[in-house]
């Protein structure tokens, strides 16, 4: 009786990490071999000789570990195999970290092409609205990365007159990522608010006179309309200019071909140095070299010292003005 023998060899598959070590925290498939999935790593198994073997090394490779995986970079030898000898198969693999970017107070009136966000480093890459879930976006990233992105702000809105400010202290880069991470990027609704004016014509004032203030700082007539956004819920003062609204200064001064004198005091609380020097303008405009403008510092509207003692300096303006005049 005859006891016939088929050689056979020892294949070895082992995934390992960038340090050539053992990968432990591997989780599901590890490798497929002759279309059967296996789970041990290594996995070991004995093969006649000649065979062929046909295997794949799992990319990714899903880890135990939460926002973690493994990175196929290469293979030991190609697929498939022929096994004349025992030889082991490693799969070299990079660790890989999940990086969430999440966005806050945005709602679904974002356009799916708009871009939210940017990734300068490691490559660069643009993601749009898109490609977020319930305002989620997650991508692997190798350990050890330095990260740079930075998002869009404003992010603009499919409601007109309506975009989303991001708030401020947002970190814009990671250094060597060695953990799954989480980044919050914290919008606010902001809302577009127009300030104008209606019946005054162009040519009775100075582009630069100041017809209203918002939020303390002045819009001049050439600035109108003037377009603002503001946080949703939020107070915005604003103040028009009386002198404006009621009289047209062109009007009153277009036919005063004399000389003018417009003095302005650095402590009035009722007209501005810019109202009373485009007022100067206005006047020289129609009449050039008529009007003269100047200042007296601290002198109030009633021509006090900060409401105490006459401005003297205000007599010493006037009458060096009145002996140009004169002359």
């Amino acid at each position: 009786m005859t006891g016939n023998y088929q050689a056979q060899w020892q294949v070895t598959f082992k995934a390992v990490d960038q340090s050539s070590a053992t990968i432990t925290d591997g989780s599901g498939t590890v490798v497929t071999v002759n279309s059967t999935g296996q789970s041990t790593n290594p996995y070991q198994a004995y093969f006649d000789q000649n065979a062929s073997v046909a295997f794949s090394f799992e990319n990714p490779l899903a880890s135990s570990t939460a926002g973690k995986q493994y990175r196929l970079v290469s293979a030991s030898t190609g697929s498939p195999l022929t096994v004349t000898a025992a030889v082991t198969v490693t799969g070299d693999y990079q660790a890989q970290w999940q990086l969430t970017f999440n966005l806050s107070g945005v709602s679904v009136d974002v356009a799916g092409g708009t871009q939210v966000f940017s990734i300068t480093s490691p490559s660069a890459q643009a993601v749009t609205f898109s490609q977020f879930a319930s305002n989620s976006y997650s991508e692997f990233f190798d350990a050890g990365s330095n990260l740079a992105y930075g998002f869009a702000n404003p992010l603009a809105s499919t409601s007109g007159g309506k975009q989303y400010a991001l708030t401020p202290n947002l970190p814009d880069s990671i250094t060597g990522l060695a953990a799954a991470t989480m980044v919050t990027a914290t919008y606010k609704a902001q809302y577009q608010v127009t300030f104008t004016q209606t019946n005054i014509p162009s040519a009775d004032i100075a582009p630069a006179t100041t017809v209203v203030s918002v939020n303390g700082a002045p819009e001049a007539f050439s600035s109108l309309p003037f377009n603002e956004y503001f946080d949703e819920g939020s107070a915005v003062p604003y103040t028009y200019a009386q002198a404006v609204a009621d009289i047209s200064l062109g009007k009153q001064w277009k036919d005063a071909d004399m000389p003018v004198l417009v003095v302005s005091g650095t402590g009035s609380t009722v007209t501005t140095a810019r109202q009373n020097r485009a007022l100067a303008e206005l006047i020289n405009k129609w009449h050039p070299g008529r009007a003269r403008y100047a200042e007296v510092e601290g002198m109030g509207h009633d021509f006090s010292l900060n409401g105490g003692a006459f401005a003297e300096e205000f007599l010493n303006v006037m009458f060096g003005w009145l002996e140009a005049v004169g002359k």
